[in-house]
């Protein structure tokens, strides 16, 4: 028997590499039996979520939601969803659905993923070119946590939504509380920093 092969988290995280490997077709099956048995295990749900979305199986995802609707603490789902509307140019819902992600998450007292999610927002409203509403999102962000994954996000917003003052303000402050972070020094500040350049 192989180790691990029937707990839900080795499960999760075997479906969710299956899904980076585009392999998602063959992760439903097995992760399914895992939902049914514990299915208010937040982590599975929303790997099951993702992979429905990947088969393009709208009825499975709005099954998953209704779950979310009816669990405490299951908000975390109203943020993908949101990722999810955006992927399908359905702006106005994606904006719905992140509040309601953000309002639950707030109510819980999880400040920090509602801000993470309010900065991934800001970031989707700027590569849609919605400046005003990218800005905004990113303000949302650091009023509701300003921890460096909040800051470097909006600073991406900042960026690519044309106020690189902002945008650098914010890497500045990223870079000296990280100085040696592999993700901050050569990951997010690049990032940054070409996006300013391209606006």
């Amino acid at each position: 028997r192989e180790v691990g092969r029937d707990h839900p988290i080795d499960v999760d995280a075997w479906a969710a590499t299956a899904m980076r490997l585009n392999r998602a077709g063959d992760a439903r099956p097995i992760i399914q039996p895992f939902v049914e048995q514990t299915p208010d295990r937040l982590p599975l749900r929303r790997t099951a979520y993702r992979l429905h979305f990947a088969a393009g199986d709208a009825k499975a995802m709005a099954t998953d939601l209704e779950w979310a609707g009816r669990t405490p603490r299951a908000e975390a789902l109203f943020a993908d969803h949101a990722a999810t509307e955006a992927y399908h140019g359905r702006v106005h819902q994606s904006r719905s659905w992140l509040q309601r992600g953000v309002a639950a998450a707030v109510r819980n007292d999880f400040n920090g993923s509602a801000a993470v999610w309010s900065g991934l927002h800001g970031v989707r409203e700027a590569l849609l070119g919605n400046d005003a509403a990218a800005r905004a999102q990113a303000r949302v962000a650091l009023a509701l946590e300003e921890s460096w994954e909040t800051r470097a996000l909006a600073a991406v917003a900042f960026a690519r939504a044309g106020d690189p003052e902002e945008a650098r303000q914010l890497a500045d402050r990223v870079s000296a509380e990280r100085p040696r972070g592999t993700l901050v020094q050569n990951y997010w500040l690049p990032v940054i920093r070409a996006q300013s350049d391209l606006r």
